[in-house]
């Protein structure tokens, strides 16, 4: 069929879709391609949901008549060849729609939002999905279509909008006004100007990268378990709930207790039962990255014109903040992040804010411009301990401390030293639930990561659940070699695991060995996601075949079926340098408090796993003994290998 409406179908979007096709069928040849997707979905970037992405190849172009289709700026004749657009779909009355300058605005539960800025983004996030799945990106327009505002209700100056009921010539006046912001042609010519997305125009190629958009995101068996506990009914009958938004809530315990997942489940249940719009904030990018797959998986709809649980960076979203505020400071010279001025800039805005009450901030023109930052019902906040005390007053004074839920992981510091006190900002209206026993380890893998906090001298009090048996514990001595990964994985996907459950964590430190692993799983035949990859950490996997990859300092708050730990005690003496410098306990010497923290941090990683856990180590420091004495300790189901010939032997 040269048009092909597809991807969602009982929804308003697809009635758009099928008036779009009407209108261009007149002009598709048999040997044109036009693919109109519905719902597109661009897994892994920042704006996910497409209302319609429109493909199209012509064969041959079609010649865009002169007349009242073209403005006085455009004179050269046109053709169009090949489109890629995103349209975002309004069916708002013209009494709930509003023209700012050159921005389009509609009306939801009595705020304004802005949509333009909103398919703006859209398109890069088009671009970017087709580029990380193989497809060449085209050159992608976007435009709004307000299907109940008639042509006369327009702004008058030039704008990326449709009317109702759009015609041919309307179509055709928003391709040419859109493809003159990139090239005005200036004065007539006799060769005309063709409007083109870039791509090959043969149809399958078009074709293929649309079907791209519509491709399911496949769960694994453990993100299956996931899902059940993230869903699972059992939350209804908390107690906490009936105080939901009566009081400040706090989640507390060690890694591996299921903190995360309370907050997940927490904003689930919101978002179904209450139609909530949930904002979901961790400083921890690749864990940002996991949680938009597992809501993708879901199918929450990333738009806050809805119930949705967005999820968001910490830095992202004050940077939003100080944005909306025009306060938001600039890069230096050289493009490096303002570090100090962000900081600086932080606390100018909390002076700012702190006077008002929540109400009042909300009802400020600058939160009805910027919605985004400002409309939420409830932020859940990841990692509590490790937040800076400004940004906590900052969200207190935003949202009020009864509509925040903290997942407070008690001594896993990464930001700094020094515990970060939620509980004072509501000495009247607070819960702490108190989390002990393991959600996430088998019982060996609790066991053992109890034996080494014993061995290290680190406080740990995590349980393990009697009812999740099993578990087993391999120590390497010496590389990871590929016959050391076939071993590991073979029993992997034996018990039924993809290859996305594998997770490897590495130091990122250029003179260590883990480094090189993300190339040698690929040359030894593996897809692999690098979130220890800046480019690739704010995405996520696409593909239940991909093995996941991060540095240690990201690694909290993921999980996998098997966990590979490599270069494990070399992690473990760069954390302690550091914290040698820093403030410390004044009963503690600084090698005291030096040790603490980083046993405290080697143990993070170890509560990642379900099942089997790797350790590699390499020496014989204070940290190497202290694991050996604990595999001597629980031998039962831990074994030591190598090293071997086999296992010290690795080809770059």
């Amino acid at each position: 069929m040269p048009i092909e409406v597809i991807g969602q179908t009982a929804c308003s979007e697809r009635d758009a879709g099928e008036e779009l096709a009407r209108l261009l069928a007149p002009i598709v040849s048999d040997k044109s391609h036009v693919n109109i997707v519905v719902g597109a979905k661009c897994y892994g970037q920042r704006r996910q949901d497409i209302d319609l992405l429109v493909l199209a190849s012509f064969a041959p172009p079609i010649p865009i008549p002169r007349g009242s289709s073209r403005s006085d700026s455009f004179r050269r004749e046109h053709v169009l060849s090949t489109l890629a657009l995103v349209l975002e779909v309004k069916d708002h009355r013209p009494s709930d729609v509003r023209f700012v300058g050159n921005h389009v605005q509609v009306t939801y539960d009595g705020q304004w939002r802005d949509v333009t800025s909103a398919v703006w983004e859209q398109r890069f996030s088009v671009r970017e999905f087709l580029r990380r799945a193989g497809h060449p990106p085209p050159f992608v327009h976007s435009a709004i279509w307000l299907r109940n505002c008639p042509r006369a209700d327009l702004p008058q100056t030039a704008h990326n909008i449709l009317p109702a009921g759009p015609t041919l010539d309307d179509f055709f006046k928003l391709l040419i006004l859109l493809h003159g912001v990139v090239r005005d042609s200036g004065t007539p010519q006799q060769a005309p100007e063709e409007i083109s997305c870039g791509l090959s125009n043969q149809a399958d190629v078009i074709h293929a990268a649309a079907l791209a958009f519509c491709k399911e995101l496949r769960p694994s068996e453990l993100d299956r378990r996931k899902l059940e506990r993230i869903c699972e009914r059992q939350v209804r009958d908390a107690q906490y709930l009936a105080n939901l938004g009566r009081q400040l809530l706090i989640f507390k315990g060690r890694g591996g207790v299921g903190k995360t997942f309370r907050l997940l489940q927490l904003a689930k249940h919101v978002h179904d039962h209450s139609s909530a719009r949930v904002l979901f904030l961790t400083y921890n990018r690749a864990l940002a990255a996991d949680v938009r797959r597992l809501l993708a998986i879901l199918r929450i709809r990333d738009k806050t014109n809805q119930a949705t649980i967005r999820v968001s960076t910490s830095e992202a979203f004050f940077w939003s903040l100080l944005k909306a505020f025009d306060m938001a400071p600039a890069l230096d010279v050289h493009g490096v992040f303002p570090t100090s001025d962000y900081v600086c800039q932080k606390e100018r805005l909390l002076e700012l804010v702190r006077s008002a009450s929540p109400d009042e901030i909300r009802a400020d023109p600058v939160a009805a411009r910027n919605p985004e930052a400002f409309l939420w019902d409830f932020v859940c906040i990841d990692e509590g301990q490790d937040w800076p005390s400004v940004e906590r007053d900052l969200l207190v004074a935003l949202f009020g401390a009864d509509r925040l839920v903290v997942a407070d992981g008690v001594d896993q510091l990464v930001r700094g030293t020094k515990r970060c006190d939620w509980p004072s900002v509501a000495p009247r209206r607070r819960q702490i639930v108190t989390l002990r026993k393991s959600m996430r380890l088998k019982a060996n893998l609790c066991r053992f990561v109890s034996t080494v906090a014993g061995e290290l001298g680190a406080n740990w009090d995590m349980e393990p659940d009697p009812g999740i048996s099993g578990g087993r514990v391999i120590v390497l001595r010496g590389a990871y070699s590929e016959v050391v990964h076939k071993r590991v994985i073979d029993e992997h996907i034996r018990l039924g695991n993809a290859p996305i459950d594998f997770l490897f964590c590495i130091t990122g430190s250029t003179s260590s060995d883990s480094v090189k692993m993300p190339n040698r799983l690929q040359k030894w035949g593996h897809l692999i996601w690098n979130g220890a990859d800046e480019a690739e950490r704010d995405s996520y996997p696409t593909d239940t075949r991909q093995i996941r990859i991060v540095k240690y300092e990201s690694v909290r708050g993921l999980e996998g079926w098997t966990v590979v730990c490599l270069d494990l005690e070399r992690f473990f003496a760069r954390q302690r340098s550091a914290e040698l410098t820093a403030d410390r306990d004044l009963l503690m010497t600084a090698d005291e408090a030096a040790a603490m923290y980083a046993a405290q941090w080697a143990l993070i990683p170890m509560t990642r796993a379900v099942d089997t856990l790797v350790l590699q180590i390499r020496d014989n420091s204070e940290f190497s003994s202290a694991i050996l004495r604990a595999q001597e300790l629980c031998s039962d189901f831990c074994e030591v290998v190598g090293p071997s010939e086999d296992d010290v032997t690795t080809v770059d």
